[in-house]
């Protein structure tokens, strides 16, 4: 695995961390700025990497795409919050709307994980390269090639000698008993 693959599998785990963990250092910052502009600031790295490497971009753009609707609900949650939140209710309803996005983000981690460990043994799973558009099916994948006549391949039309030395056998053996039927018939 490249160095540029690691990094990218490290800075999508900080990402998913940083959902993970968004109401606490919500908390802790008093407001959900610090944690909107990490993500911006993974995600513009993550950018900036699959545009500099196609075989990453080629092998993480189902993570880079999750990522990115990650992000843009977050920026649901970031508005309400940074710019202020007049109701309780509100408030409340947004922090529920957190949890189902932690919920996604620690799936998110899992799926990482799983794929790191995948990419790191070098295995190719069917699921993910499906997912991936790196396979598209099992009836493409699957051609049936003509065999063709070793004679044709050589450039030659002649037969080959084992072939006609068992022809030859077979014309022997009919031949003596052709003979042999006749020197009965001539006796007789």
């Amino acid at each position: 695995m490249i160095k540029e693959m690691k990094l990218s599998f490290a800075l999508l785990a900080i990402f998913s961390a940083i959902i993970m963990a968004w109401k606490t250092l919500m908390n802790f910052f008093s407001g959900a700025g610090l944690n909107f502009v990490a993500l911006l600031t993974l995600m513009v790295i993550l950018l900036l990497i699959i545009l500099k490497n196609k075989n990453v971009k080629n092998r993480i753009m189902d993570m880079f795409v999750v990522a990115s609707v990650l992000t843009l609900m977050e920026f649901i949650v970031y508005i309400p919050f940074e710019f202020g939140v007049d109701s309780y209710n509100v408030y409340k309803g947004f922090l529920e709307y957190q949890n189902v996005i932690t919920f996604m983000s620690i799936l998110f981690f899992a799926y990482i994980a799983f794929r790191f460990v995948t990419e790191y043994l070098n295995k190719k799973i069917g699921f993910v390269e499906f997912i991936l558009g790196n396979k598209t099916s099992n009836s493409e994948s699957k051609v049936i090639k003509e065999k063709k006549n070793k004679e044709l391949e050589n450039g030659s039309l002649e037969e080959k000698p084992n072939k006609a030395v068992e022809e030859t056998d077979r014309f022997v053996v009919s031949d003596e008993v052709e003979v042999s039927e006749t020197v009965e018939n001539v006796e007789e």
